[in-house]
């Protein structure tokens, strides 16, 4: 039988046209519970599977779906993020252990991510927000990130840097890791040198990491005002143990 602390209740939601059942797809696909990667523009997507969602290329109803990952059951619910079935995602936050809040780097903060901000606020969920769609014309990663502190009141930290935009977009930089990791086909990455004109951006997101998570442990705060430097050991266990907890935790 599975341990109830290896298990987590995730919610993805966001505002329409974010790339939220794509992502799940995505996830599943990663973890091995999926062979074949489905596509929503074509009808192929495992989480938009009634044949109303498929006419319409949308979520009507919360999704659900599994995967493994290190040893944890994760269950995902995909939710709609059309206002018209708002409640479907009201129900799916309240039975959520943390959320990931999908905002489109072409669109940006849309008055629904907002309502969706607020929704995680006052369920006390820990959020990671991801920036989808980096591949369509008038992408802008930093314009984005600008618009979720400006509007949503919200100073997140950055853990993935694009590498390129729109039909240049071709991998990430891990901040943590400290490397890029480039697109190849099969949906797989590979492991490369970063970028010569992202080093120093790469550089300054990496100090910021390390002072957040400096400040969450007595011991990190006195080995980087002496060292000025985190492992990437350190980071990862620093970035565990500054999750809020679900019963008071804020958006970050």
């Amino acid at each position: 039988m599975q341990e109830v602390q290896q298990i987590r209740n995730v919610v993805i939601l966001g505002h329409g046209n974010s790339g939220k059942s794509t992502l799940a797809e995505a996830l599943l696909f990663t973890a091995g519970s999926l062979k074949r990667l489905g596509k929503v523009d074509e009808g192929t997507s495992s989480m938009d599977f009634e044949p109303e969602e498929i006419k319409r290329r949308i979520s009507i109803g919360t999704a659900f779906n599994q995967l493994t990952w290190k040893k944890n059951d994760v269950y995902l619910m995909d939710t709609p993020g059309d206002d018209n079935f708002v409640n479907e995602t009201r129900f799916a936050v309240q039975v959520a252990d943390s959320a990931i809040l999908t905002v489109g780097a072409v669109l940006g903060v849309r008055p629904q991510t907002e309502k969706f901000v607020d929704l995680i606020r006052e369920n006390n969920l820990p959020c990671l927000i991801c920036i989808t769609k980096m591949d369509r014309e008038r992408a802008n990663f930093q314009k984005t990130v600008a618009g979720i502190k400006e509007t949503c009141n919200l100073n997140p930290v950055v853990l993935s840097l694009p590498i390129g935009a729109e039909d240049q977009f071709k991998g990430v930089v891990d901040i943590v890791a400290n490397k890029a990791l480039f697109f190849v086909e099969g949906g797989k990455t590979e492991a490369g040198e970063i970028p010569a004109d992202m080093v120093d951006e790469v550089a300054a997101l990496r100090d910021n990491l390390m002072e957040y998570v400096a400040e969450t442990d007595d011991e990190l705060i006195e080995k980087f005002l002496e060292e000025g430097v985190l492992t990437e050991e350190e980071l990862a266990a620093g970035l565990v143990a500054g999750l809020p907890a679900p019963q008071n935790a804020p958006v970050w």
